[in-house]
Formats: structure tokens, sequence, C-alpha cells
């Protein structure tokens, strides 16, 4: 779980790499909303993230993120970063690797647990 909003992303980044959807989706509120716009992707609720980061490793095994920026900015319990990235999954029928670039915003808020999480993640 992560400790501040740096760690969500490298908390998230660990659970892909070892294929733990479970653990990427604890990475999330409940009530979270996952967007992918060209991807047409809507998930509402940690059980429907789950679900859609569990569908999309048809697309290949999660290989490495290379972060580019991530700035955050935060006030009290919340906070918003905008990153730019770039995903490598590995092709499930081949060598070849596909790269992905990633543009979101994410909003993270900090649980009674002291735990933060995302409460929306839109790329």
């Amino acid at each position: 779980m992560a400790d501040s909003p740096e760690d969500v992303i490298v908390e998230f980044e660990k659970a892909a790499l070892a294929n733990d959807f479970a653990a990427m989706a604890d990475l999330y509120e409940q009530d979270a909303t996952l967007v992918m716009a060209t991807m047409e992707v809507l998930a509402q609720g940690r059980d429907a993230i789950r679900a859609t980061w569990e569908s999309m490793s048809a697309m290949g095994q999660f290989v490495a993120m290379d972060i580019e920026s991530r700035p955050i900015v935060q006030d009290g319990d919340l906070a918003v970063a905008h990153l730019v990235a770039s995903v490598r999954l590995q092709s499930p029928d081949s060598d070849e690797a596909t790269v992905i670039p990633v543009r979101a915003t994410e909003v993270m808020r900090r649980g009674a647990d002291g735990k933060w999480r995302y409460l929306i993640d839109h790329s």
C-alpha cells in the first residue's frame, strides 16, 4: 500500500510487474473510477477496475513503465498528478515489445488508514 501520493505509482508498477491484479485494484478507492478514453474503458468500483486490468493483460505482459514526469499537487488528504510515461508490454505471441504512451490525470486520496489510493485514474 502507498504511504504517499508518490508511492501510488511505484506500488502500481510493482503489482503490474507481478501480474497481481488484486494488488493493482487495492490501489484504488472502493468507489474509484478508471477511464481510458482512447480504449473506451470506463470502470467504476474496485472490482470492475480489477477485472479491467485483468482483461487488458491479454495485450501482453507488463515489462516496465518509464516515467517522464509526474508532478503532484497535494492539499491535505487529496493529491492530483499529471503523468507522462510510456508502458512496455511483451507480446504474448512473439518476442516483440509494444510501447504505449501514457498521459494521465490521477486524483488520489489518503484514507482513514493513512494509505493513499486512486480516486480517479484518467488516461
